[in-house]
Order: C-alpha cells, then structure tokens, then sequence
C-alpha cells in the first residue's frame, strides 16, 4: 500500500465522520425546533386579555391585545403604561 493510499482512505474517513456528525446535528435540531414552535404556538393561542405574561428576558406585563396578527402584541406594565413587543418573545403566561 503506498503512502497516497493511506492519504486518500484516512481522507474519505474523515470526511464521512463529518458527514455523520452533521447529519446528526441536523436531525436533533430540527426536532428541537419543532418542539418549541409547537409550545409557542399553542401558548400564544391560549392568550387573552388580562394573562399576565413572562418575556424571556424576565419583563412581566399584562397582554392586552394582538397587534398585528402573528405578529406583535399590545402589553400593559406595572405602571401603566403600553409596549408593543414580538409575540414569540412571550415565555410563559403566569397565571
């Protein structure tokens, strides 16, 4: 076996491996993703007005309406006054 034999098998392994950990990569990524569109999709469906809502960056505030479909939403604050935000920023409804 020559040296440019051993060259071109250790070559096309490493080329495989790669391949395989990006198919992995891949396959449990988009799994993830599913996963989260499915929560948030069915989280901003069961808001209404008055849900007291969590932002992922910890901003608590009280939904008030949709904006825009889909899109962004109206949310009261403590001190009254009114922010338009994404609505996939919305984590979590409190109560």
């Amino acid at each position: 076996m020559t040296p440019w034999h051993v060259v071109l098998y250790t070559a096309m392994t490493v080329i495989i491996i790669i391949i395989a950990i990006i198919g992995v990569y891949f396959f449990r990524t988009k799994s993830v993703m599913k996963k989260t569109e499915n929560r948030s999709g069915t989280l901003i469906d069961t808001l209404k007005p008055g849900d007291q809502v969590l932002f992922a960056n910890g901003l608590i505030g009280q939904f008030v309406r949709v904006k825009d479909k889909d899109v962004s939403a109206i949310i009261k604050l403590h001190d009254g006054s009114e922010i338009e935000v994404a609505l996939y920023s919305i984590n979590n409804i409190i109560n």
